[in-house]
């Protein structure tokens, strides 16, 4: 195990189930969050009397308790001591949050301890209902437990969010507690006024532990001295530095010993007033994420580039590049900067690179790439419309095209999927440091990607072509030396100029996170050379696992017969690997029967993860944005017809349904040609839809009164399958799969709990059933597959009728 194996890890604890689970039994309840955290630092193997040996300095605050903290270990390091130091969030990657003596631990270091404490809260998790700590959690646990084991003479810690119920406040007698500037952040979490923050913060104080903070407005400092009255703590105000707001002031404007001025001196804490020269290119880097912090930036940006401008002696083009995250009031911000009278703004997500496996440091699974867009689109409106322009902007995300010269666009807003586009397209090429376009396509993506990455494609043989899509093609192919069979997804290139199709993109990071039988395991990435014969483009290949049979396949050979308990199999293993996905938070977004593999042991793999997408719980009512543009239409469910775009695994569950009476009938149940056709299908199957079958559809979504839905249409599941299904527990679970209203809809776990799978016959191996089908059905099938018009249609949509004994299913109607 490796530290990318560690990170990796790692981060499943950001869509952990029971953590957000806990989360959830937490909310109203703050306490409870201690009490947890205790219940993690025991299972982990720590006592919270052995924090007591750290020597602990606890820091809050909203603004400049990082900067606070990092002057305070430089300065306690520098005479001689030992330090450890807590921080967050981090840059680049995750062990910069945890520091000895001022340097990042080592990948080994991390990887080390990462395993230590992680297999200690796994091998207890059963007698603890399953539960695992969230990321933060996690992060805070290991932290200790280095400082612990590496013998740190103090540890400055910095606080995550708030301070009374945060999880660093476990600590019980720390050596001495900060508070730095206090503003209005977190409202969802600490209080939507700056008093009741002020109470959060507060928090931290221990009785006769010495606490200090800056000055603060009259409000919250009269809660900060109640508290610290009510906990029994002395409490002491810094002399007033709110004039002096650049960390170059800061050591210029107060009198201190020599010593401690060079180690302030010698502080380097990057991104806070930092500027950057890389040739022509100046950058000017800050991570103001509030108003008043904004409103520092702005002065400090306005007093240090006017003497850069004057230096660079020509003309000068000022881009401004924003990214934030979170809640932000975003709009508030951008109000402060349009004085800056930047030529163009360019927006971007919290993403350093197209392909997020880059970097598993920079991986984030709780918030979507479709809600950061949407964001992004979002400030771009608002600064346009700061600057009077257009209240309607020409809204380019920027995935593919050329980057043209600055003085050739017309448009001066834009986004961009990725910072590295962004600022490849700021530099203009002008930046040394950074790829040139081609370079970071074909060679910057890949050298740090996740899996194993090899520019020696020659060592497989393609021996078949065995499938073609709108985004790529597939080959059966063998290792030259292993003989081993394995799968070749070649990503079709042709029109993308920017770079990776975005498909591949999110094929390649979900796949990252999700590892288990019954999902299709990718093994590498291999690229061709780039030379003058294909246009110096290499084609990039993703390899997997070869599964000789697809279920659409088998279900279209006449000579494949399914008996029930093999059924039943094929069902637990699909809805297991549902259960698995949706528990990792992870939306298939196109579940049919051609994306269902079979290997020749008999394991189903859920394939064909290009529509996949991580999905979080939606916050403050305001429900996620996904596309509804997803799903083969056959397979599609009434909700994502009708336009619902805050989904989650109830669209997958009514694929699953789909295909598990698909598994009797040999074709797909309601194969419309038109959403209006796929609608009227799905009425006249499953009963009319109304708001007394589905509650509020009539007011949630407005197509429901524009398009033509059938009335008085009784539901029919049972009735109309009987004649296919005879088991009559199957009939009951594809009906409570084919429930018209998602919230109702039967989830995966309580499906595999279902009768079916517990009466007899019971699920039975696939592998003897298949050993007589020795011939790979893509192969069978592959010319059939790729004909027709909609390249999306499962693959039996032109077979002939003749070639089978099943009747011809075209409709059910």
């Amino acid at each position: 195990m490796d530290y990318q194996d560690a990170i990796c890890t790692l981060n499943t604890l950001q869509t952990n189930a029971s953590a957000l689970e806990q989360v959830k039994r937490e909310r109203g309840h703050p306490q409870l969050q201690l009490q947890a955290m205790r219940g993690f630092l025991q299972r982990a193997g720590l006592k919270v009397e052995e924090l007591d040996r750290l020597n602990i300095i606890h820091v809050t605050g909203t603004k400049g308790k990082g900067s606070t903290c990092a002057f305070t270990e430089q300065i306690l390091r520098n005479y001689g001591l030992r330090t450890g130091f807590y921080s967050s969030p981090h840059l680049v990657q995750v062990r910069e949050r945890i520091r000895i003596n001022g340097q990042p631990i080592g990948k080994e270091l991390f990887t080390k301890y990462f395993w230590q404490v992680y297999c200690r809260l796994e091998e207890t998790k059963d007698a603890h209902g399953g539960s695992m700590p969230a990321y933060f959690r996690f992060l805070t646990i290991l932290a200790f437990h280095v400082f612990l084991q590496e013998k740190v003479d103090l540890a400055v810690i910095e606080v995550g969010i708030g301070g009374a119920y945060d999880c660093t406040n476990i600590i019980r007698r720390p050596w001495v507690c900060g508070i730095s500037s206090l503003g209005i952040d977190h409202t969802s979490i600490l209080g939507d006024t700056i008093e009741k923050i002020a109470w959060q913060k507060g928090g931290i104080f221990k009785p006769g532990v010495p606490a200090f903070t800056v000055k603060q407005p009259d409000g919250p400092m009269k809660v900060l001295q109640e508290r610290a009255e009510e906990t029994g703590c002395s409490l002491s105000v810094c002399p007033d530095l709110e004039e002096y707001e650049s960390e170059g002031s800061l050591r210029s404007c107060i009198i201190i010993s020599g010593r401690v001025q060079q180690c302030l001196a010698e502080t380097e804490w990057p991104g806070r007033n930092q500027t950057l020269k890389h040739g022509p290119v100046m950058y000017f880097l800050d991570g103001a994420h509030t108003t008043r912090s904004m409103q520092a930036c702005v002065r400090w940006f306005n007093d240090v580039t006017p003497q850069h401008e004057r230096n660079a002696g020509g003309s000068v083009v000022r881009v401004l590049l924003f990214n934030a995250t979170g809640e932000r009031d975003c709009a508030a911000m951008l109000k402060l900067l349009v004085p800056c009278h930047f030529d163009f703004a360019v927006f971007c997500p919290n993403i350093t690179e197209a392909i997020a496996t880059c970097n598993a440091d920079q991986q984030n699974f709780n918030v979507s790439v479709e809600n950061m867009l949407t964001r992004c689109l979002d400030n771009q409106q608002s600064w346009r419309v700061l600057n009077g322009q257009a209240e309607k902007p020409e809204a380019e995300l920027l995935i593919g095209g050329g980057l043209p010269l600055v003085a050739e666009r017309h448009s001066d807003t834009l986004v961009f999927p990725c910072i590295l586009s962004a600022l490849q397209w700021i530099s203009q090429g002008r930046d040394s440091v950074l790829p040139d376009r081609e370079t970071a396509i074909m060679s910057k993506y890949y050298d740090g990607v996740e899996f194993p990455f090899c520019d020696e494609f020659s060592k497989y043989e393609k021996l078949a072509k065995i499938g073609q899509g709108t985004f790529g093609e597939v080959f059966k192919a063998k290792h030259r030396q292993t003989g081993k069979k394995v799968a070749l997804k070649k990503v079709l290139m042709e029109n993308e100029k920017e770079g990776f199709p975005i498909t591949a993109l999110r094929e390649i990071k979900i796949l990252q996170l999700l590892k288990h039988e019954n999902v299709v395991n990718l093994i590498e990435i291999c690229r061709t050379k780039a030379t003058q014969f294909n246009r110096y483009k290499g084609s990039i290949y993703l390899v997997f696992d070869f599964c000789e049979h697809d279920l659409a396949g088998l279900l279209s050979n006449a000579n494949v017969k399914f008996t029930l308990a093999e059924i039943k199999k094929v069902m637990q293993m699909l809805l297991n690997g549902l259960y698995y996905i949706h528990r990792n938070k992870i939306l298939h977004r196109d579940m049919k029967a051609a994306n269902v593999l079979i290997t020749r042991d008999g394991v189903l793999k859920l394939a064909d993860f290009g529509l996949a997408r991580a999905f979080s719980l939606a916050k403050n009512s305001q429900g996620n944005r996904y596309t509804n543009r997803v799903v083969t239409l056959w397979y599609r469910p009434p909700e994502l017809l009708l336009g619902e775009r805050d989904y989650g695994p109830p669209i997958d569950l009514w694929g699953g349904g789909c295909i598990m009476a698909e598994m009797w009938t040999r074709s797909p149940i309601m194969q419309g040609n038109t959403e209006q056709h796929q609608l009227t299908l799905i009425s006249q199957l499953c009963g009319s839809i109304t708001p007394e079958v589905w509650p509020g559809v009539d007011k949630k979504y407005e197509l429901y009164q524009k398009m033509e839905l059938p009335k008085g249409q009784k539901r029919k599941v049972k009735d109309r399958l009987k004649a296919y299904v005879k088991d009559p527990y199957a009939l009951d679970l594809i009906d409570k799969l084919l429930v018209l209203d998602p919230a109702q809809r039967i989830d995966s776990d309580d499906a595999l709990n279902h009768d079916f799978f517990w009466s007899d016959p019971m699920p039975s191996d696939l592998k003897n059933m298949l050993s007589t089908h020795n011939t790979s059905m893509f192969e069978y099938l592959a010319p059939p597959r790729r004909r027709g018009h909609m390249p999306q249609q499962p693959a039996n949509q032109n077979r002939n009728p003749a070639t089978t004994s099943q009747p011809e299913f075209d409709r059910v109607f």
